[in-house]
């Protein structure tokens, strides 16, 4: 898997988005967290993925039948689990360095 720094906007509000190749599929992960400087760490509030087949964007239940169909539902969450463990230590590890 490939994992490429996509955009940053910070204001208390932190949007971060990381895409991820992953050969056939790949996914842009968007992390919404809130950071104050006084803080130890952010509050991550949601992470959102998109996915892409082929880099062709899709719907998140088409790719969620897809995979499924493939692979199983298992493998399903699974990937979705290894897909946010990649983003969320790189967006966690920027924050440390600022």
């Amino acid at each position: 898997m490939k994992i490429t720094d996509q955009s940053y906007f910070e204001t208390i509000n932190i949007i971060q988005t990381y895409k991820i190749t992953d050969g056939f599929f790949g996914a842009e992960v968007n992390i919404y967290a809130i950071h104050e400087d006084t803080w130890d760490s952010p509050d991550i509030h949601e992470i959102e993925i998109e996915w892409f087949v082929n880099n062709k964007r899709t719907s998140h239940a088409g790719f969620e039948k897809m995979y499924t169909d493939l692979y199983g539902e298992a493998d399903l969450r699974i990937y979705i689990k290894k897909i946010e463990a990649l983003a969320e230590p790189m967006f966690l590890n920027k924050l440390k360095k600022q």
